[in-house]
């Protein structure tokens, strides 16, 4: 028989694991979306489309942050006429609000332009020790990594990208093939459409299955569950690196 004082102290000890398990089980409801010039609009929009529908039924907050307040176009630098259309930030980089979870990073050309992302870079290094998860979408893991938010951590990329960029940022254990890779709180896709599969498995591990299901039907988006089942490593000639995708 436990005596009361027993009784008190297992008593607190369920609270406080009650406590936990629900803080750990609410999912992050602040995001901010990283913009730059010649960004790749779909690293962007496609992660958030699912995310706004998820925004529906959950108080969830969108930030999107650039160097300015001006729209950010996606312009190509080598496009022949302009075609692309443009984002319009909600806040700066400088006042940027101080409560986001969850940072998402695109990709794009802008990326290669070293002065055109540097004051996404300096966001980046600046903020993302006190983020909750950082996501990166193509890319978008160059400029985080040039940032110092990847050092010692498994991440891949676009893998038309591969053999040009990736040398520029060796602090990073990058994995391919991988179609997306999760370390810890960082999770990073490859090329563009994957972070459609990447947001997937994201809204499954936070969200929970039945939301990532219902989120799938509406869309009629059939999500891509394998994070290692990967083509275009092969495609584009990159040799499989030491660091390997376990399947979560």
């Amino acid at each position: 028989m436990f005596g009361p004082q027993k009784l008190v102290a297992v008593a607190s000890l369920v609270a406080e694991f009650a406590a936990q398990v629900t803080a750990e089980a609410t999912p992050p409801l602040k995001y901010g979306l990283v913009m730059f010039p010649a960004v790749e609009l779909q690293d962007g929009i496609g992660p958030i489309d699912p995310l706004q529908i998820l925004a529906a039924k959950h108080n969830m907050t969108l930030y999107i942050l650039a160097e300015t307040m001006q729209p950010v176009s996606s312009q190509i630098p080598i496009g022949v006429t302009p075609f692309a259309p443009s984002i319009l930030p909600t806040h700066t980089f400088a006042d940027a609000p101080d409560d986001i979870q969850v940072l998402i990073v695109p990709g794009g050309p802008g990326v290669r332009d070293l002065q055109t992302s540097a004051s996404a870079e300096a966001y980046i290094r600046a903020t993302h020790p006190k983020l909750e998860h950082l996501i990166t979408i193509c890319t978008g893991s160059i400029l985080a990594g040039r940032a110092g938010a990847l050092d010692g951590k498994l991440a891949t990329t676009n893998k038309s990208a591969w053999k040009s960029l990736t040398p520029s940022v060796p602090g990073v254990k990058w994995v391919a093939p991988a179609r997306w890779i999760r370390d810890g709180n960082v999770w990073s896709s490859s090329g563009v459409l994957s972070g459609i599969d990447l947001i997937h498995a994201w809204i499954k591990v936070m969200f929970g299955d039945e939301e990532e299901q219902r989120i799938a039907g509406l869309t009629e988006y059939i999500p891509q569950t394998s994070q290692c089942d990967e083509p275009y490593t092969a495609r584009f000639n990159i040799t499989p690196t030491a660091d390997k995708c376990i399947e979560e």
